[in-house]
């Protein structure tokens, strides 16, 4: 069964609105001088996290391991990092 066009607006609605408390809270919480105060003014990318729910892209370019193959070979690139920096060799 189909649902009417005001359900699905109130759906939109509700995601969209999910999403700007989102994005507030990583902004830093409910600011005046925030840049997502202003319903009119949201950036394209906007819509792009509504449609996505938030999450980022799982692909490697996007990941925290960007760069690595693994999560175990980023670990080891930390440990070595912070190995060189404690030998004063940074």
């Amino acid at each position: 069964m189909a649902r009417s066009r005001a359900y699905r607006r109130a759906q939109v609605a509700r995601a969209q609105a999910r999403t700007l408390r989102t994005v507030r809270i990583w902004d830093g919480g409910n600011r005046s001088d925030s840049l997502y105060t202003d319903l009119e003014s949201r950036p394209a990318w906007f819509g792009v996290l509504v449609s996505t729910h938030c999450r980022p892209c799982s692909c490697a370019m996007c990941s925290l391991y960007r760069g690595y193959k693994s999560a175990r070979d980023h670990r080891e690139a930390l440990a070595l990092r912070s190995a060189l920096a404690d030998a004063g060799l940074s």
